[in-house]
């Protein structure tokens, strides 16, 4: 659950803007 610590930490905003950014 370590990804969830990441997600209350604002860290999965910037994955998933990694991830669009990697996808487009």
């Amino acid at each position: 659950m370590g990804s969830l610590d990441v997600c209350l930490q604002g860290g999965c905003r910037g994955l998933l803007v990694f991830l669009l950014n990697f996808l487009e």
